[in-house]
Formats: structure tokens, C-alpha cells, sequence
């Protein structure tokens, strides 16, 4: 079973991460009196973002680790909003400001809940499959042969059985 720190994994998260960002920072730019900000403004964001934080993803991230890339990423968002605004919004309105902060804070704490959430799922699955799953035993003899100085060999055919694990009442002392 794979762990939610292999790349696949840490790309999903990061995506994750650099979308609800985006989400909420437009959301408190729209809140801090600014206006809608450029579409393809907002997609380069997330995708750099994205590919920029994965890096994080290592391991499970609380939210005292979560809040400092989460407070950079509304910098970094209100910074690319203002300047590729067509109405030439002050960089430093105290009111959008404000509204970065409390995103930040929020989105930091959503996606702390978040990876607590999946990081406990898959302990819960690394426990629980092994005893659902059956156990595949394939045989050693090869499924076919090549021929061998003149003579052909009969094929045999792989052995594939399913077993489940012996469970059975626990062992007096």
C-alpha cells in the first residue's frame, strides 16, 4: 500500500493545497474591496504553487508548519492580484491585508484538519486490509519452457491459490 508521502501522493496534497489557496485568496481579495482577479493570473499561481510546495509534502504537516506556506502563498497571491488588476489596486490596502490574514489562518487550519484526516485513513487501512485482503501464493514453476536440445517440454501452468488468514480462538494460558 502506498503512503500519502510518495510523489503521486505529495503532488495530490500540494494540488490540494495550492487550490484551496487560490480558492480563499480570491475570495479575501474580493472581501478586502479588491476586484475579480485575472483567470490565467490565478491558474499560473496555483500551477507554480503546486509544483513549488510539494517539496513540503515529506511528511504530515500540522498546522504551525501549514501557516507560514499558507501566509507566503496570500502574499504571494494578493502580490500577483494587485499588479495584474486592470484598475491598479494599492499593493498595501489595509483592509485586503486583513482579509489575507484571517484567509490564511482559515485555509491553514482546513488543511491541518485535512492532513490529520488522511494520514490517520491510511493507518487505519495499513491495520485493517491485511486482515480483509487474501494472500495471493503463486507456485515457483514456470508457466512455460523454451525447447531444450531437440524435445519439447509440456507447458504447466502457474498455480495461483487464495488463501485468508487462520483466525481461530485465542490460546488459553
Amino acid at each position: 500500500m502506498s503512503k500519502p508521502t510518495n510523489l503521486r501522493w505529495r503532488l495530490l496534497r500540494s494540488g490540494i493545497f495550492a487550490a484551496l489557496t487560490a480558492q480563499i485568496a480570491v475570495l479575501g481579495h474580493l472581501l478586502g474591496g479588491g476586484s475579480l482577479p485575472d483567470f490565467a493570473a490565478i491558474i499560473t499561481v496555483t500551477a507554480a504553487l503546486t509544483f513549488a510546495i510539494t517539496g513540503l509534502a515529506t511528511k504530515r504537516r500540522g498546522f504551525g508548519s501549514i501557516l507560514p506556506a499558507m501566509t507566503g502563498a496570500q502574499v504571494i497571491f494578493h502580490l500577483v492580484f494587485s499588479i495584474s488588476s486592470h484598475h491598479q489596486e494599492s499593493l498595501t490596502t489595509v483592509n485586503m491585508l486583513l482579509f489575507h490574514a484571517v484567509a490564511a489562518v482559515a485555509c491553514a487550519a482546513l488543511l491541518a484538519h485535512g492532513e490529520k484526516m488522511l494520514f490517520g485513513l491510511f493507518a487505519a487501512l495499513r491495520r485493517v486490509l491485511p486482515r480483509l485482503l487474501p494472500v495471493l501464493i503463486v507456485s515457483t514453476t514456470p508457466a512455460w519452457t523454451a525447447l531444450t536440445q531437440g524435445r519439447t517440454h509440456i507447458p504447466t501452468t502457474a498455480l495461483i491459490t487464495l488463501t485468508r488468514p487462520r483466525r481461530g480462538p485465542p490460546v488459553p494460558c
